[in-house]
């Protein structure tokens, strides 16, 4: 996983309002953006995964508060720009509901979003 071997990639960290982006990097190859923010009561963390040829193959989102009690966590799972699964705070979301429908674009749409923004700066 991409996460245990975060020390072989390129960093580059960007400074947001609230918090932080880091973009990672094997080579020319986004394999990882992480977004930390801190609001008054919520400490949140995003990871989006790449795969080498560029496609949004994860993302998970985890919220804790204050005192390290996860208060949202969320992983989502995407294979060639499509998403396959959806769990959100221990529960599988019905891969058939509109909900995961919506989700599907939205998430895809926002990893290459995503993707180009942090190409712009790197």
């Amino acid at each position: 996983m991409i996460r245990d071997s975060i020390g072989k990639y390129r960093a580059n960290k960007e400074t947001l309002g609230g918090g932080a982006r880091i973009s990672y990097y094997s080579g020319k190859n986004l394999r990882m953006v992480e977004v930390k923010t801190m609001e008054p009561m919520i400490k949140k963390n995003v990871s989006w995964y790449y795969n080498f040829s560029g496609e949004i193959i994860f993302s998970e989102t985890r919220w804790t508060d204050l005192n390290g009690k996860i208060a949202h966590h969320e992983m989502l799972y995407a294979n060639k720009e499509k998403l396959i699964e959806w769990q959100q705070n221990g529960e599988n979301i019905d891969p058939h509901s509109n909900r995961f429908k919506d989700m599907d674009t939205t998430f895809v749409h926002y990893g290459k979003r995503l993707k180009n923004q942090v190409a712009e700066k790197k």
